[in-house]
């Protein structure tokens, strides 16, 4: 049980700051987006962009997560065009502004969006680095375009400023988890650690959730007792994984000692 809701956790975890951001989304301009044709979108938020409540522009993000909460993917994707345009016109050089536009792309599965994002920091010659990196790995991987991220964390390795961190693996861990890949998950925990990252808990909780998932019950323990090693305290459902690990094995010896009997005659 407590496996079956680490992955549904995984699977549910782009969609959570989308129903966490919806809170502090201007009600009444969420209303008024909703009714609005599309074609109204980008020109009612370039209208509220200006007004005194919404002026310091950070007004876009949780708009955009109350559209796609409200069941209008293609009004928040709107949204998110607008400000792209605005940090163009504007000749904004700063690359974290654009990250999280992609980091919302991923949130939203539009590697479409993702990408012509990306392709207009380049063309704006703005200095690219591994946040906008990982924000577009996270695209890719979140829409299951394995090829796409694997090509990109290649082009990674050869950018200086631009080098795979912790959370370029994370992301892999956590993909090939959902995916029941035990190999890959394993080959990209042992990238890491000889990158000489530790993986966040949360990878953790992908590797060893996602290992007794697959009744890789070793790999799980080691991987276990490599985190503990470090001084990682476990969370609830990496100690409930690990209680999951020893049950298993207590029943697998169980039926190696009945079966010894039964062939020696007892």
């Amino acid at each position: 049980m407590a496996i079956a809701a680490a992955r549904r956790r995984l699977w549910r975890g782009m969609g959570t700051a989308a129903a966490a951001a919806v809170c502090g989304a201007d009600g009444t301009l969420l209303a008024r987006l909703v009714l609005e044709p599309e074609s109204r979108v980008k020109a009612t938020v370039e209208e509220a962009a200006s007004s005194a409540q919404h002026r310091d522009g950070g007004f876009w993000e949780p708009l955009a997560a109350a559209l796609l909460r409200a069941s209008s993917p293609t009004k928040a994707h709107l949204v998110l065009e607008w400000k792209l345009e605005k940090l163009l016109k504007e000749e904004i050089h700063d690359c974290e502004p654009y990250s999280t536009i992609i980091r919302f792309c991923a949130q939203t599965r539009n590697a479409a969006l993702a990408m012509r994002v990306f392709e207009c920091v380049e063309a704006q010659g703005v200095h690219l680095n591994t946040s906008i990196f990982n924000a577009l790995v996270n695209t890719f991987l979140s829409v299951g375009d394995l090829l796409s991220a694997m090509t990109l964390y290649e082009a990674m390795e050869g950018i200086d400023g631009c080098k795979p961190d912790s959370n370029t693996y994370d992301a892999f861990i956590s993909t090939f988890s959902l995916l029941g890949s035990g190999h890959a998950m394993m080959s990209w925990y042992i990238a890491a650690k000889n990158a000489g990252f530790t993986p966040s808990i949360q990878a953790f909780e992908s590797l060893i959730t996602g290992f007794v998932w697959l009744n890789m019950l070793d790999d799980a323990k080691t991987v276990f007792e490599e985190m503990t090693s470090l001084g990682i305290k476990p969370n609830s459902t990496i100690l409930e994984a690990n209680l999951e690990i020893v049950s298993r094995k207590e029943q697998a010896n169980t039926v190696r000692d009945f079966l010894k009997r039964v062939s020696d005659g007892n």
